[in-house]
């Protein structure tokens, strides 16, 4: 690599304090991106999980429960 970039340390300094806080930041969003995928397939677990057993116990009567139609306009 070719030296002299910097015009001086500080400036130097900042710049590697800078690239450090932006990789800190992507890695701090990318741990909240897989937590939050982490809960959502859980979440659609426990969903499936809860249909399985509501088709075994009432079958698809307890699935769709029975609205009244909307009646109609003239």
């Amino acid at each position: 690599c070719k030296g002299n970039v910097y015009k001086n340390k500080r400036v130097l300094m900042e710049a590697i304090h800078k690239q450090k806080a932006e990789k800190a930041r992507d890695k701090a969003i990318a741990d909240q991106f897989e937590a939050r995928r982490a809960k959502n397939k859980a979440a659609r677990e426990r969903k499936a999980v809860r249909r399985a057993e509501r088709f075994s116990q009432g079958g698809a009567a307890a699935e769709a429960p029975a609205k009244p139609a909307p009646a109609a306009k003239k």
